[in-house]
């Protein structure tokens, strides 16, 4: 009665590198390699590069197709030199360290029904099924929902940690470097692809690929004695290039039964991270050089759709697609030596994501699907980029920290059905692209000396760009049904703060730059030549809520000369937000049958408790959330509505001290974009027949922003110097 079509991989895979050298001359290495790529799959159907066509499958239960991919990539690491004079050796002259570690990981994940094959699933309860393979301790148990389930899942893991360590005595110098390249790539497919099923029960698609990478890389250089030289240097790579799909194309899916709980879903989730350390540190020596450089990415595609299928049943129809990323990054240096020390941090990241959720039957002739129920298409992206960036350079004469952070997240999430016929007047459809992304930076680093000079600079740019389109369109697209909603939401937030500091008994210099740009593009609309004709109500409706939050400062000590505080800001939240029904041959009618079926949407106004005049002074600025204070209203029938929240909030402060004291400031903060709500050449409700008697037409659109910026200097000394500007643009 039961089929299962099961394929797993656990497979573990560990690697330990070393290498430790000691002499007048110690240098050691250590190299790892690990490349690991594994397919899993259950099929119903053609295998890879197979062409055959037809073939049925009957099952008076339940079907399951059940592909899982585990397991872990390890890589470890350790490179050490020492340097050291022995009795009859000679003097120690050189400590060196490298190593390197590369990683890649390439899983192929999927469970599907293809080739023309013909599936008759009955359904029934849901059931477990212990299938422990002979001679193995590795239980697999599967429990299959009710009908036909296709399930592709990925949870593996790589962890990697490196590093190179060298000790220097006498006068002898060292050098400790690592390098560390690692990448994750998971192709996760459930589908079914030129095949026809019918089944008495749910349909369950799911691709879900989990896990993630952990890096850890630390190197450092040490001397035992004020003559010689160290330097460290620390970068690692880590990059994810993820794919989850779940879909049907060029089929025929059908539940034909009445029962209402009966869902075909089709579920595609990407949740994968990246946590990385990178850190460097030099000790002793006459001068010592450290750096490190963390540079993470995460690029992936999280798709569920229906393209060109006939799809029916008497539920719901649920196309989930969704992104969950997140990137923690830390890099970090401390240099401590005689003379001169330099330490320098960078840490670069991004997210670029492409999350999509349709339903599209462009190329096919019969363009129908029957859903009695609910359609849910929902495109969901969430990114956050969370990073600490320091630096300490400390020495006798002069001492320099530099910190560099850049962070990006610029993704495109699309929902939207084209070029489809649904004629179901009890049929709820909801398109729905919503996206969130945070940034949060903090950057800082120090520069001290006890005489000549003490530097520190520190550097942050975050942007955030994304696309959010949620739409219906399409000369043929024929939507007869209930309730049409149409959404596209966007939460954006920026958090940085970035704080240098320089001090020496002679000159001190701190100085930090932060930029910050915030630019998205959210559309909701209908155009096209779509038809739309709903009983109750249609909505369009864009949404975006902007939020830039930045403390940036500089502080110089020169004891005995001069002491220089300097702060540069720009912050920028642009972007566009637009409702619409656009184009000749376009026709949208809301008959707003049912007085009890309200449509909730944003009226254009903030609480009335709220004040901006007052977040504009320091005495009673609260910190106003705008997202939250926006107001609703309920009403029946069509709503185009576009609605955004703005909010850039700067605080700049630097500090002077010496014989001269110095502090400049530059604070720039501009807000712009468009918010629109529009109808244009299309035709709105063309016939009032059987209209309901709150039938109506509502378009609004409306935008909120305020700027909050407070800067300020302490220039202390025999002389002092303070200038501040500070520039507001709406």
């Amino acid at each position: 009665n039961n089929i299962v079509v099961a394929a797993d991989d656990f497979t573990k895979h560990i690697n330990v590198a070393g290498g430790v050298s000691k002499g007048n001359a110690g240098i050691g290495a250590s190299i790892s390699d690990n490349k690991i790529n594994r397919e899993v799959s259950a099929i119903v159907g053609n295998r890879k590069d197979e062409t055959n066509s037809g073939g049925s499958l009957t099952a008076d239960g339940n079907v399951l197709l059940d592909a899982k991919t585990h397991g872990l990539v390890g890589s470890y690491s350790l490179a050490g030199g020492a340097a050291m004079s022995g009795k009859g050796t000679g003097p120690a002259l050189f400590a060196g360290a490298g190593d390197v570690s590369v990683n890649h990981a390439t899983d192929t994940t999927q469970a599907y029904i293809n080739g023309g094959m013909t599936v008759d699933v009955r359904g029934d309860n849901d059931y477990p099924l212990d299938l422990t393979p002979n001679n193995t301790s590795n239980p697999a148990e599967y429990t299959a929902h009710r009908g036909l389930a296709l399930s592709a899942v990925d949870s593996s893991n790589m962890e990697v940690f490196s590093g190179a360590v060298t000790l220097s005595t006498g006068p002898s110098h060292g050098l400790a470097g690592s390098f560390s390249l690692n990448d994750i790539a998971k192709k996760t497919y459930a589908h079914i692809s030129d095949a026809s099923t019918y089944v008495g029960d749910a349909i369950n698609l799911t691709a879900h690929n989990t896990g993630g990478l952990l890096a850890i890389g630390a190197s450092g250089s040490g001397s035992t004695t004020s003559k010689g030289i160290t330097v460290t240097g620390q970068y690692a790579q880590n990059d994810i290039n993820n794919e989850a799909k779940a879909y049907l194309d060029n089929s025929t899916v059908s539940i034909d039964t009445n029962n209402v709980a009966d869902v075909i879903a089709l579920d595609a989730q990407d949740l994968s991270t990246i946590h990385a350390i990178a850190g460097a540190v030099t000790l002793g020596g006459k001068a010592g050089i450290g750096t490190s450089f963390s540079d993470n990415s995460i690029d992936n595609t999280a798709q569920a759709y229906s393209k060109n299928s006939h799809v029916s049943t008497t539920g719901d129809f649920n196309l989930i697609a969704l992104n969950d990323n997140e990137i923690k990054a830390l890099a970090a240096t401390l240099s401590v030596t005689g003379s001169l020390s330099a330490a320098g941090s960078i840490a670069t990241n991004s997210i670029n994501n492409i999350t999509s959720s349709y339903i599209d039957n462009s190329d096919r002739a019969d363009r129908s699907i029957s859903i009695a129920s609910n359609t849910t298409v929902e495109a969901t992206d969430d990114a956050d980029i969370e990073v600490i960036v320091g630096s300490i350079g400390a020495a006798k004469d002069a001492g320099l920290g530099a910190s560099i952070s850049t962070n990006k997240v610029s993704n495109t999430v699309e929902a939207y059905v084209k070029n489809v016929v649904q004629n179901n007047t009890s049929n709820n459809t909801d398109i729905s692209a919503k996206m969130a992304a945070t940034i949060r930076a903090l950057t800082g680093t120090v520069g001290a000396s006890t005489q000549a000079a003490g530097v520190g600079a520190a550097v942050s740019v975050n942007r955030i760009a994304n696309t959010i389109n949620a739409y219906t369109s399409g000369v043929n697209t024929n939507l007869s049904l209930n309730d049409l909603a149409i959404d596209a939401v966007s939460d954006a937030n920026i958090e940085t703060i970035s704080i240098a500091f320089g001090g020496s008994n002679g000159v001190g210099v701190g100085g930090s730059i932060s930029t910050n740009f915030l630019n998205n593009t959210v559309n909701s609309y209908i155009e096209g030549g779509a038809d739309i004709v709903a009983e109750n109500n249609v909505a369009v409706v864009a949404e975006s809520d902007d939020r830039i939050s930045v403390a940036s400062g500089g502080a110089g000590v020169g004891l005995q000369g001069a002491g220089v505080g300097v702060s540069f800001l720009v912050n920028e939240v642009g972007g566009d937000t637009q409702a619409y029904i656009s184009d000749f041959g376009t026709h949208v009618t809301a008959k707003a049958k049912n007085n009890g079926d309200q449509l909730t949407v944003n009226d254009g106004q903030l609480d009335s408790t709220v004040d901006l005049g007052q977040q504009v002074d320091l005495a009673t600025y609260n910190k106003l959330d705008l997202k939250s204070k926006k107001q609703t209203k309920q009403l029946n029938g069509l709503a185009v509505n576009a609605a955004s929240t703005q909010h850039v909030e700067a605080i700049g402060v630097n500090v002077g001290a010496g014989t001269l004291g110095v502090g400049l400031i530059e604070d720039i903060n501009t807000i712009s974009g468009n918010t629109k709500a529009y109808i244009s050449g299309a035709t709105i409700n063309g016939s009032l027949a059987d209209s309901g008697s709150t039938q109506q037409v509502d378009i609004n659109a409306s935008n909120h922003a305020y700027i909050n910026s407070f800067v300020g200097n302490v220039a202390g000394g025999q002389a002092g110097i303070g200038v501040a500007e500070d520039l507001a643009t709406v």
